[in-house]
């Protein structure tokens, strides 16, 4: 399992997407399944505003973490559960879409894509994600129109699969350890790289739009 708990709403800056990363990294030949969870009231608040804001540099940095770290839950060989604990916001709920199976806890939270309402245009590989993952009649108002959802109507909407009231993280280990069992691993993996093969290149497509902006930041008259 993995889990962040900043003590407060789990916002992402470069340096926990780049631990998330790696810790993917280390345990894909390992795990029969992930459970990637968050904190009680917060899956996450999304990347850090404040540096998306700023821009230059540091703010492509991150661009490209968060990145990197979507097309590693996406390519993950093994079976990916997400333990929704409450709000997830922005690229939280991208990741969310990069997840085999979604479990979200009941409550009042929110969960959607809030770019364009902080001033910020949803990403390529997020719009990639959404036209993918959510229903056809959410995507407009998810992307253009950052409508945020509660867990149960997420669930309509097509950032959570199920919603429950009990403990979401043991919920969702149950539901990794049910797919463990009854799920050959080389299948699995076969299978994954058939169905998210577009779904990679968009966000390799992207990232390569990343890289360019950064190396434009670096290099202002050339």
């Amino acid at each position: 399992m993995v889990a962040v708990d900043d003590g407060m709403d789990n916002t992402l800056n470069a340096s926990i997407v780049y631990s998330l990363f790696k810790v993917l990294q280390a345990v894909k030949d390992q795990a029969g399944a992930l459970v990637v969870t968050g904190r009680p009231g917060y899956y996450s608040a999304g990347l850090d505003m404040e540096t998306l804001r700023a821009g230059g540099e540091a703010a492509s940095d991150l661009l490209h973490r968060g990145t990197e770290l979507i097309l590693g839950l996406v390519e993950f060989p093994r079976p990916v559960v997400a333990a929704c604990t409450g709000h997830a916001l922005g690229a939280a709920s991208v990741s969310l879409l990069a997840c085999d199976v979604r479990i979200g806890v009941a409550g009042d939270y929110k969960i959607g894509m809030n770019e364009v309402s902080l001033g910020l245009p949803v990403t390529d590989l997020a719009v990639e994600l959404a036209r993918a993952r959510l229903s056809p009649r959410h995507v407009t108002l998810a992307c253009n129109t950052a409508q945020l959802y509660s867990p149960e109507e997420a669930v309509e909407a097509g950032f959570l699969d199920a919603v429950t009231t009990d403990d979401v993280v043991e919920h969702a280990c149950g539901v990794a350890a049910g797919l463990v069992e009854r799920l050959d691993p080389r299948a699995f993996e076969i299978t994954r790289a058939t169905t998210c093969s577009r779904l990679a290149d968009a966000i390799m497509r992207a990232a390569g739009d990343l890289y360019r902006a950064k190396l434009a930041a670096r290099n202002p008259g050339g």
